[in-house]
């Protein structure tokens, strides 16, 4: 009988190895080493744009530095992920990180950004769970007289040593802000306007073809923020090291900062900094939609313009420009051609600020040419080209014409320039 059990031993166990059945139709006896590995998910890194063509370089770089640990995924694949995810309604910063990394069967995202310093580079990866909010590995190295090669070799070199996923490795960062940075993050909260819930007529019957045709949209109460985020309340995310100032595209351009509306921020830098103030504040933010928007916009009026249909400099920041030789200049040109401090023009019937005009803002939305089949409510639009996102309102630089409600424009989401900015809205 002795002899008998351990080859009963033996047969038991390759019964129960022949019992695991791959979707192929092949059968193992042990488990991939790769499959006990922790999914992590890779997010497209931020890069200057002269080293744009590197992205794949270094991209590969990061995920064999993490696949030691980790069963990550990178690529094409995250890529349309994010497009698919950032496309379904009412997909928040939040919410579509944790979609995508769910996704992949995990709940870790890594987020990696390469700056060019005057000499060298500062490289920084943060691994996040979604799920917790946490900082689950942090790396921040300034690598000075390092050029692409040595960036490459920094990034294989990362993340030698396990953290672990239970607690945050830096849990809060006020240790760098003083008492005017966390001030301005407050004032993000107070500059919120709650627009109540209505219907409008959203587009225009005389209008580009883009605002056709008008529909009927119905608004359930929302809040707003009265005008663009400020220097002064972007400035704090710049200064822990999340927000870029994206001196390359530009910065403040020379304006100056303070209360005028920060610049030079993408579509996809906007889904950072709303990502980042949920960690500072523990408040949800979100871009608006774009029906959201124009019902803001209009406040009441059907018209061109939220206080009718006539215009004049003394009610917009536009057409502030001339020509190279000097001879032709807007019809509100000045010599600084540029920004103005928030809040500069009379707010609308809303109570808000800047609509027309100052600063073009993204909107959550993908583009859709026109409005065949537009939602009848104001939630994020599905669907429509992604590769695309709305902006709106107009800018310093343009007509009169592109300052109005109805007014459409739409650019790549990476696309940073003088002319884009922001406004956070909320849930009520």
């Amino acid at each position: 009988m002795k002899a008998v059990l351990p080859l009963l031993s033996t047969l038991r166990v390759m019964i129960v190895a022949c019992m695991v059945y791959l979707s192929s139709g092949a059968y193992v006896f042990a488990q991939d080493k790769n499959d006990r590995k922790e999914a992590l998910v890779i997010l497209p890194i931020d890069l200057p744009k002269s080293d744009a063509q590197l992205e794949e370089y270094y991209g590969s770089a990061v995920k064999e530095a993490l696949g030691k640990r980790y069963k990550v995924y990178y690529g094409e694949a995250v890529v349309k992920k994010l497009e698919k995810e950032y496309a379904k309604i009412g997909c928040t910063a939040e919410r579509c990180m944790q979609n995508i990394a769910l996704a992949f069967n995990g709940e870790l995202v890594a987020d990696t950004s390469i700056t060019r310093l005057s000499r060298g580079y500062l490289i920084k990866l943060e691994i996040i769970n979604v799920l917790t909010d946490e900082a689950v590995e942090s790396y921040s190295i300034t690598c000075k007289g390092c050029d692409e090669f040595d960036v490459i070799a920094k990034l294989k070199a990362i993340g030698k040593t396990a953290f672990s996923h239970k607690s945050p490795i830096i849990p809060q960062l006020d240790s760098v802000l003083n008492k005017v940075d966390l001030a301005a993050i407050k004032s993000i909260q107070d500059e919120l306007v709650t627009i109540n819930a209505g219907r409008f007529m959203m587009g225009s019957a005389k209008g580009q073809r883009d605002e056709q045709p008008v529909h009927r949209v119905e608004v359930e109460t929302f809040r707003l923020m009265a005008a663009e985020v400020t220097w002064n309340q972007y400035q704090p995310c710049i200064k822990e090291g999340v927000c870029s100032e994206n001196r390359k595209d530009g910065g403040d351009n020379g304006w100056g900062r303070g209360n005028r509306p920060v610049l030079e921020v993408s579509w996809r830098d906007i889904q950072k900094y709303i990502h980042w103030l949920k960690r500072k504040t523990g408040q949800r933010y979100r871009l608006p939609s774009e029906a959201e928007w124009e019902y803001a916009a209009r406040a009441g009026q059907q018209g061109k313009y939220s206080w009718g249909n006539h215009i004049a400099c003394n009610l917009a920041r536009y057409e502030q420009y001339k020509s190279y030789d000097g001879q032709y200049k807007g019809r509100c040109g000045n010599p600084s051609q540029k920004t103005s401090v928030v809040k500069s023009y009379p707010a609308n019937a809303f109570g808000l600020y800047d609509m027309h005009g100052n600063i073009w803002e993204w909107v959550q939305d993908c583009w859709h040419a026109n409005y065949n089949d537009a939602p009848q409510t104001a939630s994020v639009w599905s669907g429509g080209d992604c590769n695309s996102r709305v902006l709106r309102g107009g800018s310093w630089l343009v007509t009169a014409d592109e300052i109005r409600s109805a007014n459409r424009h739409f650019h790549s989401p990476s696309k940073r320039s003088g002319r884009f900015g922001f406004r956070l809205a909320q849930d009520i």
